[in-house]
């Protein structure tokens, strides 16, 4: 069966929504995500990964495939200026926001993703 057109992935996909699965990996804090919790598959095949993690000693960094928004890994300083609004313009990921190996100016985030001042 092909990922793309598996119907348990898109399951999977909607029951973790507004989280995106693909990102969900990379989240240290997936306890803090109450949603998630809810899912007995997801939630435990993520506590199985954050246990494989802690066993290779795989270092718990943000990564650039991290979310933006509903990320507990983030200060909640920055959790708080309105990344869900980038959200529904189409910036998800951290990687959004980075331009080879430094962050897009303001300007250039504006332009990429329709968002206003």
């Amino acid at each position: 069966m092909n990922g793309k057109s598996s119907v348990w992935l898109d399951l999977e996909s909607q029951s973790c929504l507004p989280s995106k699965l693909n990102s969900l990996f990379f989240i240290s804090g997936i306890d803090q995500i109450a949603h998630l919790r809810n899912n007995f598959i997801v939630y435990n095949t993520l506590l199985a990964w954050r246990d494989v993690r802690k066993y290779l000693s795989i270092s718990p960094t943000l990564s650039s495939w991290s979310l933006l928004t509903l990320n507990p890994d983030l200060p909640a300083e920055i959790r708080s200026i309105g990344l869900s609004e980038w959200s529904s313009k189409g910036m998800s990921n951290i990687m959004d926001i980075l331009d080879s190996d430094s962050v897009k100016s303001f300007e250039q985030i504006k332009a990429n993703f329709n968002i206003s001042n």
